[in-house]
């Protein structure tokens, strides 16, 4: 008896605290948010039904890839994924997880990665021990039924799940994208990044439909989900989400007799969505006549390089010379209030070289090229484009953007040193393409640049008089003085 007894208090507190550990289990698996997204079919895109079973019953290992990895296109969501930034949170991002392969989805303004109203992305993490490669990587982002438009994309790529010091960068679709390998080695992590046309906020009727396509050494994988946004995922109905667009709802000029409104006094920016320029808001008038600041000292310059002709390429730029120099050191200020959005940093002949986008409010784009250095604000502004490589000028998106006023120190020395001293400079009017555009062999050169080479203008109009007359009267490069922009 005395045996049976001990036997019974020895069994008592674990039959306890097995009936504690069911009991938590059964009460976690009914926290609000941990649900996996429902897919809300699309007309046009196949998307896979939700799974029938928990992720519990029907996760495979990762360390034992196999066929399913290839033949299932939408696998069992996981709630143990590590969060962007490496941020403690409820981990919801999941959105498929099957053979090695982490897809973790970030809405804009999510916290935990501090995106702005602008930005969307996917983090994937490659556990499967081979390397895979993302052959298409398309998203379509609704908001309210409204198909939101893209106006860029990227590809990085990190060392580790953990850690953040990139070592590639790649534009994707909607930018130009040159056809370079989207390559992810094992235990690496990728970030794909779109930039949209702004949401409205967290609780606007959100979605998103993404198409993937990933080769591995098993054959190819097709992955197509759409997910919901938080509670709206069961309110929204199939109807009232179009096929996207991604062209965003032009935005009416307004009439020339409004007052205009100060640049300095307005958000706007404008973004191209790979057919045509529109503002993310409304936009100010422009001034009438739209006058710059010279952005150089005139009385340095030695020689004009003029916009629109042929140097190499097909250029809708021009430039500055300043052969009487003894040094690099030339001071490059903003022609007029604007929103540096875009930029890069390359190397040519060696020589660390910055290219740089600003976005006028009213509807107008400038760029300087080959600016050697910038002041400390602006150095702080670009710390984060990736580093440079030679020959590589490809833009990155600022974010936030970056505001100068008129007259602000946008470079402090320019050009190739020791004796090759200029500074390109483009002026772009991208409320409506040029007039040479209808011209088809024109059109032909600029291919490629539909973004800024058919709103190219001829810049020494929009100088001071003299100094655009100045401009006119200086010696030239081998091409002369000749334009498709200037009469």
């Amino acid at each position: 008896m005395n045996l049976r007894r001990l036997a019974f208090l020895l069994a008592a507190p674990v039959t306890l605290l097995l009936l504690m550990a069911c009991g938590a289990e059964s009460i976690r698996t009914q926290v609000p948010g941990l649900a996996t997204a429902v897919p809300i079919p699309i007309p046009g895109l196949a998307v896979d039904p939700a799974p029938t079973t928990t992720p519990q019953e029907s996760a495979v290992p990762l360390a034992t890839p196999g066929p399913a990895a290839i033949e299932h296109a939408a696998g069992p969501k996981s709630a143990e994924t590590q969060p962007a930034g490496g941020q403690s949170q409820v981990p919801t991002n999941v959105f498929y997880q099957q053979n090695g392969l982490i897809l973790e989805y970030y809405w804009p303004l999510d916290e935990p990665d501090n995106l702005s109203t602008q930005e969307t992305q996917i983090l994937a993490y490659n556990e499967s021990g081979e390397t895979i490669e993302f052959k298409s990587v398309t998203i379509s982002f609704v908001e309210g039924g409204a198909a939101r438009a893209q106006t860029s994309g990227t590809w990085e790529r990190f060392p580790s799940r953990v850690r953040w010091d990139r070592n590639e960068y790649i534009s994707i679709p909607p930018s130009r994208y040159e056809g370079e390998p989207l390559r992810l080695l094992p235990g690496e992590k990728a970030k794909l990044q779109w930039y949209l046309e702004g949401v409205s906020g967290i609780d606007a009727g959100q979605s998103v439909a993404i198409d993937l396509t990933v080769v591995g050494e098993r054959g190819t994988l097709s992955i197509k989900e759409t997910l919901v946004r938080g509670a709206r995922q069961t309110q929204i109905p199939p109807a009232a989400i179009p096929v996207p667009t991604q062209r965003p709802p032009a935005t009416p000029t307004p009439a020339s007799h409004d007052a205009p409104v100060a640049a300095s006094e307005s958000g706007v920016r404008w973004m191209f969505n790979g057919v045509e320029w529109s503002p993310n808001g409304e936009a100010p008038n422009c001034d009438d006549p739209f006058v710059l600041q010279t952005p150089v000292d005139m009385s340095i310059v030695t020689s004009a390089l003029w916009p629109g002709q042929q140097r190499g390429a097909y250029v809708a730029h021009g430039g500055f010379r300043f052969d009487g120099n003894a040094d690099n050191n030339v001071t490059v200020r903003a022609p007029v209030g604007s929103h540096l959005v875009q930029a890069a940093k390359y190397l040519e002949s060696g020589v660390p070289q910055y290219l740089l986008f600003f976005s006028v409010p009213c509807g107008f784009f400038y760029r300087f090229d080959h600016v050697l250095e910038v002041p400390p604000e602006l150095a702080e502004a670009l710390k984060d484009i990736p580093p440079a490589n030679s020959g590589d000028s490809r833009t990155s998106f600022i974010n936030p953007p970056f505001w100068v006023d008129q007259g602000d120190v946008v470079g402090t020395a320019v050009g190739i040193p020791p004796a090759n001293i200029f500074v390109d400079f483009g002026l772009y009017d991208v409320r409506k393409p040029n007039n040479v555009v209808p011209n088809p062999a024109w059109a032909d050169l600029f291919a490629s640049d539909k973004e800024f080479g058919h709103y190219g203008v001829c810049f020494f109009d929009y100088l001071p008089a003299a100094d655009g007359e100045k401009m006119r009267s200086l010696p030239t490069g081998k091409e002369g003085a000749t334009s498709d922009f200037c009469e």
